[in-house]
């Protein structure tokens, strides 16, 4: 995968990046439907919640 979906995958992993965020983007051409799996798959709700955690400290 390319760099930026390298980077969204982070970021969206450590809730720095939304879904909705996301689907603008894959609406938008700028990331393709597999890339938005990739970005996506096995987010659960506990990692996100830990990310979104760590941004608060």
């Amino acid at each position: 995968m390319s760099a930026l979906v390298e980077s969204l995958r982070r970021l969206f992993l450590n809730g720095k990046v939304t879904m909705e965020k996301l689907e603008h983007m894959q609406k938008d051409g700028k990331i393709t439907a597999e890339e938005f799996f990739y970005i996506t798959k096995n987010s659960t709700t506990s990692e996100l919640e830990i990310g979104k955690q760590e941004n608060k400290m």
